[in-house]
C-alpha cells in the first residue's frame, strides 16, 4: 500500500511527491533511500511498518503519533540526521 501523505504535490506521473514539511503516514516499511530522500527534504514521516518516525515533526505529526500511541502503537524517533 502507498503511503498517505497529508497536503501532496502530484508528479507528472500521478504519484505523490512530498516535500518540505509534509507528513508522510506509511503502512509498509519505508526503504533506506526513502527515508534518507525525506531527511534530506525535512519531510515528516510515520513509518507504521519499521515502527519509527521522523526524528521532528509538525503539530499533524505529533497529533497522529499521539492518537496511534492511544491504541498502543508507539514509533521510535529517528537518530540519524
Amino acid at each position: 500500500m502507498a503511503p498517505v501523505v497529508a497536503t501532496p504535490r502530484r508528479r507528472a506521473r500521478g504519484g505523490v511527491e512530498p516535500e518540505r514539511g509534509d507528513t508522510v503516514l506509511a503502512e509498509a516499511a519505508l526503504s533506506r533511500e526513502t527515508l534518507a530522500t525525506f531527511r534530506n527534504r525535512r519531510v515528516y514521516w510515520l513509518d507504521l511498518g519499521s515502527k519509527t518516525r521522523s526524528r521532528d515533526g509538525s503539530p499533524l505529526t505529533e497529533e497522529v503519533a499521539l492518537f496511534l500511541g492511544r491504541y498502543g502503537v508507539r514509533l521510535v524517533r529517528d537518530a540519524s540526521e
